[in-house]
């Protein structure tokens, strides 16, 4: 295990860090790209829940947090949805390809708290890249749907082509009560 040093308060806390190597790198739209990542050491688990992040570091030494979009049950591998934005650690990182190593910490923070929905209504909103953790909850909560209530999902995007996931926007489409909210349709 790698660790660095970082404030927390007035404390100085040293973080884990946990090899990983970029599986699969894919262009969701112009400005989103989506990694996955496996761990290095063979045989090695991710464990997280939905809504949890992870801090990555990158080779440069930077390093930055991320929402997991991959779903709590898959071990294997994680998934992360990072816009590019210039002069950031999103650029490094959305400039990768397969094989590049990084190091990610524990996954951290109090995700969602799916077992009190059960037999409950569900009502998931969100936009750009913070479909990330959305994803995560939805792909737990549809793993169990039978044990939910009315599941919702209202994204927003700029224009249909800043849409990520398409192919499972079009299965969830099938799934749950899909909203899209498009700020700048195409006449």
């Amino acid at each position: 295990a790698f660790f660095s040093l970082g404030n927390k308060g007035n404390k100085m806390v040293a973080t884990q860090w946990i090899p990983m190597e970029v599986l699969e790198r894919r262009e969701e739209t112009s400005s989103m790209v989506s990694l996955k990542l496996v761990p290095v050491l063979e045989g090695a688990r991710f464990d997280f829940q939905a809504g949890q992040c992870v801090k990555i570091l990158c080779s440069d030494g930077h390093e930055a947090t991320f929402a997991i979009a991959s779903e709590p049950e898959e071990k294997q591998f994680i998934e992360f949805l990072i816009k590019d934005q210039e002069k950031t650690a999103a650029q490094e990182l959305c400039q990768l390809k397969p094989g590049d190593p990084l190091k990610v910490s524990p996954a951290f923070g109090k995700g969602y708290p799916l077992e009190k929905f059960k037999s409950k209504d569900i009502l998931l909103i969100g936009m750009g890249s913070a479909l990330s953790p959305l994803r995560s909850a939805l792909k737990a909560i549809l793993r169990r749907a039978q044990q939910f209530g009315h599941i919702t999902l209202v994204y927003g995007a700029r224009t249909v082509d800043e849409i990520p996931y398409q192919s499972e926007f079009d299965l969830w489409a099938k799934k749950v009560d899909l909203h899209l909210a498009i700020s700048q349709p195409r006449d």
